[in-house]
């Protein structure tokens, strides 16, 4: 199951702090981001963290925890990787 990314999205908008803004400050892809904003990318503990310091909120504010758990980073990653 991927992060619901509705936390999230919401703290960005209350600060009016755009997803082009965030991946500018952590130097990350504005289309990972993205991904990640719409619960297609399950977020890396890096990833986390960085939103964390940079929204100074705690991540359980910004992902339920069970969207930090590890796993598959992409839903068709067992295909790509050529596993069935």
């Amino acid at each position: 199951m991927f992060p619901d990314p509705q936390p999230v999205k919401a703290l960005l908008a209350e600060r009016r702090i755009s997803q082009s803004a965030v991946a500018r400050r952590l130097e990350k892809d504005r289309a990972y981001l993205g991904r990640i904003f719409n619960g297609f990318v399950r977020p890396s503990s890096e990833i986390v963290a960085a939103l964390s310091e940079l929204l100074g909120e705690p991540a359980e504010k910004l992902f339920r925890p069970d969207a930090l758990e590890r796993g598959s980073q992409f839903p068709g990653d067992a295909l790509i990787g050529g596993e069935a």
